[in-house]
């Protein structure tokens, strides 16, 4: 269950960060999931899937803006779109590994369900993936700018289950 719970509040990132040139996390005091921000997400799960697929595009990103080389827009959108495809499908897999398990306990069941978690991680990766189309449709974007007004994003935290479309 605290692993449902870290990867629900991990796909907080997904929603958060934008790609640049500069790299994934030019704001890691941005506050991503309830009162976590970025780094608070990062150092609390620095062994995950997520964070670690992340922090690679990051170093990446950061490694080419500061070589003569560069990246275009392109490129970058193309390293993001994986990325962002890896980290959602790393994240269904553990729920959907949950939602089949015949190992959980009753009591552990209960809690889940109680906690509305698996509809909470299924309306998040549902959001997501309206996002990671998005992203897609980006990737014939020319010149810097990306229409980060038009980016579908998640709703806040604070929003309720009626804002992430499950009914209570």
């Amino acid at each position: 269950m605290a692993m449902l719970r870290r990867n629900t509040r991990l796909l907080g990132l997904l929603d958060a960060l934008v790609p640049t040139k500069q790299g994934l996390f030019v704001d890691r005091d941005k506050i991503v999931m309830g009162d976590r921000t970025v780094d608070d997400l990062l150092n609390e799960s620095p062994d995950h899937v997520v964070v670690r697929e992340l922090t690679d595009l990051d170093e990446l990103l950061l490694e080419k803006a500061e070589s003569n080389i560069g990246i275009s827009n392109h490129d970058m959108l193309k390293l993001y779109v994986a990325t962002y495809e890896d980290c959602l499908r790393a994240l269904a897999e553990h729920r959907r590994s949950i939602e089949s398990s015949d190992s959980a306990t009753f009591f552990m069941k209960c809690q889940i369900d109680r906690a509305r978690l698996l509809d909470i991680s299924r309306a998040y990766e549902g959001a997501l993936a309206d996002s990671l189309n998005w992203y897609r449709r980006q990737l014939g974007t020319r010149g810097d700018a990306l229409p980060l007004g038009e980016r579908i994003r998640l709703p806040r935290m604070d929003s309720g289950l009626e804002a992430l479309g499950i009914e209570e």
